[in-house]
């Protein structure tokens, strides 16, 4: 986040972590297919953390709409790095996304 998406590489991101790239390119594609994998967990922690307990309530369809949106805000608040990645990062489209299952599937 601090160099911006377009300055990282798969080099630096191995350098930060003490791993080789060799190493990480085991696990992942490219660094599109890391912020793919940090973005799903995030959605994965807000949906476990918050979401699903808004889902659950009962009440006036607009008030739960509302509630769930301040969820949203409260998450990205309370988890400020996980938001600019999840939200705010250009990147390149993907063709076709790939769940965490079937990157698990390829291992």
């Amino acid at each position: 986040m601090r160099e911006g998406y377009e300055n990282v590489s798969m080099r630096k991101i191995a350098d930060k972590i003490e791993y080789s790239a060799a190493t990480i390119y085991t696990y992942f594609k490219d660094k599109d297919d890391i912020l793919d994998c940090l973005c799903e967990e995030t959605f994965l922690k807000l949906h476990l953390e918050k979401l699903a307990a808004v889902q659950q309530l009962k009440g006036d369809t607009l008030e739960l709409l509302k509630k769930g949106m301040e969820t949203y805000i409260h998450f990205g608040l309370d988890h400020p790095e996980h938001y600019i990645v999840t939200f705010m990062l250009k990147v390149a489209s993907f063709e076709k996304p790939e769940s965490q299952e079937t990157r698990k599937a390829k291992t």
